[in-house]
């Protein structure tokens, strides 16, 4: 709350506003305000915060001003008088002070020309219904035109022109009465034009500063700056901005005085600075008895707004998470509590809890992805063929494009071929996708026999180095024997745990994997192996692709979910079931040998389950397996 000093000097300093709101023209004499000097002749000028009539003397500033004219003579009275004249009020109820400025005509008016410079505005991840719920407008003549109302607190520099994109604080009334201007041009920002600029001669105000007055308990993000703010507004929460991380003890002052009951997730820049400053403010708050958690809502990004342009959907579940996680911890009465982990609005946030948990890796093959229903997500996903169809180079090629597109990490329990065998398969498609001159192209063997030589080549010293672009994120797991599901969680676990990101599990392959128990059969083992391998799927929200073989049975045969070895919960627990084969399979004349001699080789990938896509159709494609390479066909 502002001392009466600071009332009484902001005061003195709106002469000139007060004497404009009265239609008197500053610039030249005007006619005395004297009631009782007849002023047939302009005689008083103002200067300095104060008028002075040169014909019968009078003087003195907006206090002495306001006594004459309406006959005041109590201090209080036109203390009061003058107070309310301005606009200026203490709220002394809730202890927060707002100068009672209403610029919520000439904000409007800058709102409506916003619409042809709007582009600026989206290129931040602006919506249209933010930019409609805070009014943001556009200034053409600089911000000191949304203040002509109150010149005391226009820019005397011609400079002010430069900041024409308007930012309105709204009160608790939906009315403005403060603003922050942005220059328009990012390019004339240097020493003394700064990217932004406050009111002059106001204390600086925090943007939507308005929520520590509401009432209730609610969960506010705090971020540095204005662009963070509006980003977290964009996913639908409610958001302070700072507006300076060295605000951090005005603000906690204001908290104190508020006597505030929110809860605070500070939110502030990916950087040194923004992490010490997120501890100091916690730390301040801490000694005010208010509580307040800290997370990186930022992801790999320098702040909430880059993430927000950058990876809109991403930023969402990071803030969502969040929010969630604090809201979790805070204690409710057992019947809230009870309402919010039973009802599906609970399932809607823990669908959102993880921003990887509903991330859509797409494979490279478009067909296939339509088929699934966009791509890869969270759950488990079984694909069986017959040997030598190329089931594993097809799933090794799938990884290797989430790995190079989306920089995910994958972890290849690979219990049957080495990883050596795997990376030269990875390089030799590389050279025959890549290379125009095929000839060039490297098979598994010439490549494992030539080592480093082969790429020594002119034109494959850059492939190798592209390779190893994406390959940093591929773990492999070579199998020995005693491998068996637990040892698989323990390993996913560990990889959490050193790389802080849970990855995309493949397992080459199903019939192999340790079992779970030597005295039941190997129907019941790979039961067992199945549902847990689903569970691991559900437990790390990650996609889990297991290669499996099928019985001899279904050699000849269309491939079917029949086919598949020895076990009914490969069906009923796989969310996805694929099968590759040879074209042609179950067709009268159909040689398996003859298949196999073709190059490329013609293979159909059929959906057998999928629990978010299409089932049943054909995806085709042309098999090198000389190279490893798939493509698909029409």
């Amino acid at each position: 709350m502002l001392q009466t000093k600071q009332m009484k000097d902001i005061a003195k300093n709106m002469l000139e506003s007060y004497l404009i709101s009265c239609g008197i023209n500053t610039k030249r004499k005007f006619h005395c305000l004297n009631p009782t000097h007849k002023d047939e002749h302009p005689s008083m000028s103002y200067k300095n915060n104060r008028v002075k009539c040169f014909a019968c003397g009078f003087g003195g500033d907006i206090f002495d001003v306001v006594s004459l004219q309406y006959g005041l003579s109590n201090y209080k009275d036109i203390f009061k008088k003058t107070y309310d004249l301005l606009g200026l009020k203490s709220d002394e109820t809730n202890h927060h002070t707002s100068f009672e400025l209403d610029l919520t005509t000439e904000v409007l008016i800058a709102h409506k020309n916003i619409g042809s410079h709007i582009e600026h505005l989206n290129k931040r991840g602006m919506s249209k219904e933010i930019i409609d719920k805070y009014k943001i407008g556009y200034s053409p003549d600089g911000y000191n035109s949304v203040l002509k109302a109150y010149p005391r607190f226009q820019s005397k520099s011609n400079k002010q022109k430069l900041y024409k994109y308007i930012f309105p604080f709204l009160n608790s009334k939906n009315k403005c009465d403060y603003i922050i201007a942005e220059i328009y041009d990012r390019k004339k920002v240097d020493t003394y034009n700064k990217k932004y600029k406050n009111m002059k001669g106001i204390p600086i105000r925090f943007f939507n500063d308005r929520y520590l007055l509401e009432n209730g308990t609610d969960i506010i993000f705090i971020v540095e700056g204005i662009y963070d703010a509006l980003s977290v507004e964009e996913i639908g929460k409610k958001a302070l901005a700072l507006n300076s991380i060295s605000n951090i003890d005005a603000f906690v002052g204001l908290c104190k005085k508020c006597m505030s009951k929110k809860i605070f997730i500070i939110g502030f820049d990916n950087d040194s600075r923004g992490r010490s400053s997120a501890l100091k403010l916690k730390s301040k708050l801490n000694k005010i008895n208010m509580k307040s958690y800290i997370f990186n809502i930022c992801a790999n990004y320098k702040d909430p707004n880059e993430f927000l342009v950058n990876d809109r959907d991403n930023f969402f579940h990071s803030v969502t998470l969040a929010y969630n996680k604090v809201r979790d911890t805070l204690s409710f009465n057992n019947t809230i509590e009870y309402k919010i982990k039973n009802s599906a609005v609970f399932a809607i946030d823990k669908m959102f809890e993880d921003s990887d948990s509903n991330a859509v890796y797409q494979t490279g093959f478009r067909n296939f992805d339509n088929m699934l229903g966009g791509g890869l997500i969270s759950g488990l996903y079984v694909i069986g063929a017959l040997s030598s169809i190329g089931k594993t180079t097809f799933v090794l090629q799938i990884i290797e494009s989430i790995a190079m597109n989306y920089k995910k990490d994958i972890l290849f329990f690979s219990l049957e071929m080495s990883s050596i065998e795997l990376v030269s398969k990875g390089l030799s498609r590389l050279s025959f996708s890549e290379l125009e001159d095929k000839n060039l192209a490297g098979t598994s063997a010439e490549i494992m026999s030539a080592g480093k030589n082969f790429f020594n080549q002119p034109n494959l010293h850059n492939l190798l180095e592209f390779y190893r672009s994406y390959a940093e994120n591929i773990y492999f797991v070579e199998g020995n024997g005693e491998l068996d599901t637990y040892s698989i969680r323990k390993k996913i676990e560990e990889h959490i745990k050193v790389t802080g990101s849970a990855p995309v599990i493949v397992i080459d392959y199903l019939q192999i994997i340790k079992p779970c128990d030597s005295r039941i059969n190997d129907k019941q083992n790979i039961d067992r192996i199945v549902s847990e391998l689903k569970r691991i799927s559900r437990d790390f929200r990650v996609p889990v692709i297991v290669i499996s073989s099928l019985n001899r049975e279904s050699y000849n045969l269309p491939i079917s979910m029949a086919a598949f070895k020895e076990s009914g919960t490969i069906e009923y627990s796989s969310d996805v079931l694929i099968g590759l084969q040879m074209k042609g399979v179950g067709e009268s004349g159909f040689s398996i040998d003859t298949a196999k001699m073709r190059d490329p080789r013609q293979i159909e990938l059929k959906i057998l389950k999928n629990r978010n896509g299409k089932t049943g159709g054909f995806v085709n494609f042309l098999y090198y397996p000389a190279y490893s390479y798939f493509v698909e066909s029409q």
